[in-house]
């Protein structure tokens, strides 16, 4: 049973802020401290339509059943697959994102003129009478994009999530559906959103790894907290801290979801009592395909089309970068695929360079919510600076710098890696990547090898374990190893 909370919820602040900020965030974040159940609206929003087992239906059918759609999802997955579904909703958006707060200069990406433009003007309307067509126009014409300036961390913790307060205060008369991430939206300001009656709260995972990786702690949780024999037992935690406890959430607020891609993991965690749903039902559901497929008032896909322009995010300007360079040298590609370990990929590029350089172009696709390498490869190595690191093969340390004419080639890390690896390979230039290597061997991104172009024996090399420079790794000319048994165990398709 879910029920009205008792306890202040725990609030997100980075680690490294708590010592010095925990107190006063505590205070500022809790500082609206209110249940809005008994708030006058002209409208209750009772019911929302999920996806059930044996249905197609995603989270993205969730998207008009609300008339207005509010989106803010700082991490970066949510972000970009939130930015998907506010552009396939057909009614009222409210687009709010803030680029100059810590690691989002990823948001960055956004035309906010376009954005606006295509919100406003530009959507397929799905009026069946001229009633309901007037009706939805009024709602698409009443969007809006709102870029955060400031970059003062516990100044937006406070401002948005009450700038959204307001606005729902000022649309009693609509169903709305707030969109944020899961690990973001614990704190008391989030929460009570859910306690209007014309609001439902619907949280995204931060990755489509949470599950997997912290399942031990989540059952553990589940365990201590829920009364599997009865509910009116349920002890709420002190706080919904970090990934271990804001599971739990939905379990005591009526209107306040959450949504997993790991369906497994989903199915798993609610035989726990976990109050949790998939995106989908559907196997291999993922929003951006749902995204390839929706269209815009002139019916041409948004992602041929507007996505490029909402965004500067465009996988045919990255692709032309590889075509120019194998026009230039007559080379064939190996494409690094990055992380978030800055010192370990950049031994592991610049190793690939020493070895591979005569054969390869080198690429560098990074992490969207990382630059630090990005900006590595550009201010040093591509301009012919001598260079120190490890290298992962003589397991020596070693000094480099690039042969005249030869550039580690860098591509906008926003864009997905399967864009220019799978998903376009015989498309305009039919640029295709011949060899891979990632930071670590788990990274979904080699599912992109399933392109009918590669195979497994593609990858030349993968890290494992990121702790230390010289740890053994993944390497296509030890195939005796464990760890390249390892790699195949896990993506021997």
């Amino acid at each position: 049973m879910k029920k009205n909370a008792k306890i202040l919820m725990g609030i997100l602040i980075p680690i490294g802020l708590i010592g010095s900020t925990a107190g006063i965030t505590y205070a500022v974040l809790n500082r609206n401290n209110k249940n809005y159940t008994n708030y006058e609206t002209k409208m209750n929003y009772d019911n929302l339509i999920l996806p059930t087992e044996g249905s197609n239906d995603g989270i993205d059918s969730l998207l008009d059943q609300a008339d207005l759609k509010v989106f803010y999802c700082p991490g970066v997955q949510p972000f970009n697959d939130s930015l998907k579904l506010a552009m396939m909703s057909h009614k009222q958006v409210e687009y709010i994102y803030s680029p100059n707060i810590s690691d989002l200069v990823y948001q960055d990406s956004i035309v906010k003129e376009k954005l606006l433009d295509f919100l406003k003007n530009n959507r397929k309307n799905i009026g069946k009478t001229t009633e309901e067509k007037q009706e939805i126009e009024k709602l698409q014409k009443a969007s809006n994009v709102y870029r955060i300036s400031s970059s003062n961390l516990l100044d937006q913790l406070y401002k948005i999530p009450n700038y959204i307060i307001n606005l729902i205060k000022e649309n009693t008369n609509k169903k709305i559906n707030v969109w944020v991430n899961s690990y973001h939206a614990k704190s008391k300001l989030w929460i009570n959103m859910s306690t209007f009656k014309n609001v439902k709260v619907l949280a995204i995972n931060d990755s489509n790894s949470i599950i997997r990786n912290w399942k031990t702690e989540l059952i553990s949780n589940l365990k201590t907290y829920l009364d599997l024999e009865n509910a009116e037992n349920n002890s709420e935690p002190q706080t919904f801290w970090w990934k271990e406890k804001y599971i739990l959430i939905p379990n005591f607020y009526k209107n306040y979801y959450q949504f997993y891609h790991d369906k497994k993991g989903v199915e798993e965690l609610r035989k726990y009592g976990a109050d949790i749903y998939p995106f989908s039902y559907k196997e291999e559901y993922e929003i951006k395909n749902e995204f390839f497929n929706a269209r815009d008032k002139d019916n041409k896909r948004l992602a041929m089309t507007w996505w490029s322009e909402v965004t500067t995010n465009n996988w045919k300007t990255e692709v032309k970068k590889i075509k120019d360079a194998m026009d230039k040298n007559n080379k064939e590609n190996l494409i690094y695929l990055g992380s978030n370990s800055p010192t370990i990929e950049k031994n592991h590029i610049l190793s690939l360079y020493k070895k591979y350089k005569n054969k390869y172009n080198i690429i560098y696709k990074g992490h969207p919510g990382h630059i630090t390498v990005d900006q590595f490869l550009k201010d040093k190595v591509n301009q012919y600076k001598e260079i120190e690191y490890f290298n992962i093969y003589s397991k020596k340390r070693e000094t480099i710098k690039l042969d005249n004419n030869d550039q580690i080639i860098i591509l906008n890390n926003q864009i997905q890696s399967e864009e220019i690896t799978t998903n376009h390979i015989n498309e305009g230039d039919k640029v295709k990547i011949h060899k891979w290597a990632s930071c670590h061997y788990a990274t979904s991104a080699f599912k992109g090898l399933q392109n009918g172009f590669n195979k497994i024996d593609d990858v030349v090399m993968a890290g494992i374990d990121l702790s230390k420079e010289d740890a053994p790794f993944v390497d296509i000319d030890n195939k005796d190893s464990e760890e390249w048994k390892k790699f195949v165990e896990k993506w021997g398709f």
